[in-house]
């Protein structure tokens, strides 16, 4: 039996992208629209948030690269799961009053069953917004875990795709990051 004891482990990369690139990377984005939660269906009670894509292209190439190859890392120092892939990457804008209540980003469907790990990159300036912080129910609490990352703008958080997660309302300002997750064969 092989044993991991860091599989609920948040990782929390600094300095992924420079301030340049995460404007750059906010300039890329495409097809604004109200964040879904199941089937497609919008529910202010769930999430309140808009959604652009990153395509993939050989202008952005090289955000997906750089995210992939940190992914491949910490999978192998971490997690030590089946990835095969990085998938669709997407830029969330939070304004005053958005937020994702409580939910875990793998599920049933053919999009979200074989996502592994979960990327969070933070693009706007910390200073530029208050509130939207991200937070953590770990399986061996029912209360919100302490880990708190800073949300520095430019480091990337990686977790397990099953971990239950939040992001409080933001107050004031505006919150990007990108999401993305890693796909792999499904947990059996």
């Amino acid at each position: 039996m092989i044993e991991n004891t860091k599989v609920l482990g948040r990782i929390v990369y600094n300095n992924v992208f420079t301030k340049e690139e995460c404007t750059k990377i906010l300039s890329s984005a495409v097809n604004s629209n109200e964040a879904y939660v199941l089937d497609k269906v919008v529910n202010h009670d769930i999430r309140k948030t808009i959604t652009k894509e990153i395509p993939l292209n050989n202008d952005n190439t090289w955000i997906f690269n750089r995210i992939f190859n940190i992914v491949k890392k910490v999978n192998h120092k971490y997690y030590n799961f089946d990835i095969k892939y990085l998938g669709e990457v997407h830029v969330l804008e939070y304004q005053k009053d958005h937020f994702y209540d409580w939910h875990i980003d793998l599920g049933s469907s053919i999009a979200t069953c074989s996502r592994k790990i979960s990327a969070v990159v933070f693009l706007s300036d910390r200073n530029d917004y208050e509130g939207g912080e991200l937070d953590w129910i770990t399986p061996s609490s029912v209360v919100e875990d302490t880990f708190s990352p800073s949300q520095e703008q430019g480091s990337m958080i990686l977790f397990p795709s099953f971990m239950f997660h939040k992001v409080k309302p933001v107050i004031s300002g505006l919150r990007h990051t990108l999401v993305t997750w890693t796909h792999g064969d499904t947990f059996r």
